[in-house]
């Protein structure tokens, strides 16, 4: 029974272009375990050790993964600025508030005219901006460049809630953004 076809087969059938819990489980299965549990128990399982991983990176601002798969990290990056002409500063690599300037824009013809943004300051961070990220630059895997972390919407609200509470996490220059 050749496994890596069927569950193939089974992808083939969804479609999200994205490996999930039901994925997992399908390939569980396939695989000659004397004693099986059943879906519920596996996702509790899932869900427990994800939950836990979750907790050790907010702690600790980083995870080793095993297999030697790379690691997760929560690194923070200063924005850049640019000077106008007229004395505006303006971020450059600041994400953009929308609702704070579709306010400007409905009540200021001229601004909308002029296209004026308004972007988040990140104030409360002393205008550091986080994010988290798998580095995956020393492992040994084929196709690496095909695999993609995305943090869920869980992960990074407790990262925001706890960097709020006063949480800091290693600061990066953009020459070791370029590393990881």
């Amino acid at each position: 029974m050749n496994l890596t076809t069927n569950f193939k087969r089974t992808i083939l059938n969804r479609k999200k272009d994205f490996y999930g819990l039901i994925d997992s489980y399908q390939l569980y299965l396939q695989f000659d375990y004397k004693r099986k549990i059943k879906k519920k128990m596996y996702s509790e399982i899932l869900r427990d050790y994800s939950e836990f991983l979750q907790e050790k990176l907010i702690e600790k601002g980083i995870i080793y993964l095993p297999e030697n798969t790379g690691f997760i990290k929560i690194c923070g990056y200063e924005m850049e600025y640019e000077s106008m002409n007229d004395n505006k500063v303006v971020k450059v690599n600041a994400p953009i508030n929308w609702k704070a300037t579709n306010e400007l824009w409905n009540n200021d013809e001229e601004a909308k005219r002029d296209k004026k943004l308004i972007y988040y300051l990140n104030e409360d961070t002393n205008g550091v901006r986080y994010s988290i990220s798998w580095s995956k630059a020393k492992i040994p895997l084929k196709f690496k460049d095909t695999f993609m972390f995305i943090a869920c919407r869980h992960l990074k609200r407790k990262t925001s809630k706890s960097i709020q509470n006063g949480k800091e996490y290693q600061i990066n220059t953009d020459v070791e953004r370029r590393k990881i």
